[in-house]
């Protein structure tokens, strides 16, 4: 037997998405469950909605969205960095030019260093010196 028309619609109320929320989760970079928290909606829900705005799925929408704000990032630490701030310039150079702070010791011509100790006037080289 068929229902009764009420006049009321059936099933769950539509969730609402709001996109402005949703592509500022992504330029934060805040993970895909923090996004859902914030926007009330499950995983799933949040995947369906973005195929049907996006025409993608979350994956490849964040990866765009989240560029302005890696770039945004990068403005603000360069700033700082032209600002003169030591430890903003110190992390960058590693971050960027591949700079670190390596402290390696070497013996003559760049070769191994030789270890040698001596015990009751008996001399004993380390074992991992090749020279002896």
């Amino acid at each position: 037997m068929a229902r009764k028309p009420t006049g009321r619609p059936t099933g769950r109320p539509k969730k609402v998405i709001d996109w402005q929320k949703f592509e500022f989760g992504c330029q934060i970079n805040a993970t895909k469950e923090e996004i859902c928290k914030w926007l009330n909606v499950s995983d799933e829900t949040l995947e369906k909605y973005i195929k049907v705005q996006h025409g993608e799925g979350f994956l490849e929408v964040y990866k765009k969205l989240s560029v302005d704000g890696i770039i945004s990032l990068r403005r603000m630490q360069f700033k700082k960095a032209q600002e003169g701030n030591v430890p903003m310039l110190i992390w960058i150079g590693k971050q960027d030019l591949g700079q670190s702070e390596k402290h390696e010791l070497s013996g003559p011509a760049g070769g191994p260093i030789n270890q040698e100790h001596t015990l009751n006037d008996r001399t004993f080289a380390h074992p991992y010196n090749t020279e002896h």
